[in-house]
């Protein structure tokens, strides 16, 4: 979300997506089934209004979110994905880190972007 306004500022279109109102949080969710089928609901919506490809951009927990989504979306998934700071260790607050998620499904573009320190 902090990054927003750039990419705004480049003349594209920017969804911000909060958790969905049947849920009162993301954690041990971003890469369920059920939250695959809500992107597939927003980027089908997205290409709707706008008509053009739709990337899903995720930094941090993020990460999580726009990797499945692409992982299992074959149809109305989106066109491409953007990680940046994956979470790639579980923590005590999230089991979940991109190693849930089968990155060999992935079949859109993905650009990753990791600080080696990180």
């Amino acid at each position: 979300m902090r990054t927003r306004q750039r990419f705004a500022d480049e003349d594209l279109l920017v969804a911000v997506l909060d958790s969905p109102s049947d849920r009162t949080s993301l954690w041990n969710f971003r890469t369920t089934a059920d939250h695959a089928a809500d992107l597939r609901a927003v980027i089908a919506a997205l290409r709707e209004v706008a008509g053009v490809p739709v990337w899903l951009v995720g930094t941090s927990m993020g990460t999580l979110s726009a990797a499945s989504a692409a992982a299992r979306l074959r149809q109305g998934g989106p066109d491409g994905i953007v990680l940046t700071s994956s979470v790639s260790e579980i923590s005590r607050m999230s089991g979940e880190s991109v190693r849930h998620v089968v990155l060999g499904d992935i079949r859109v573009p993905v650009l990753i972007v990791h600080h080696r320190h990180c």
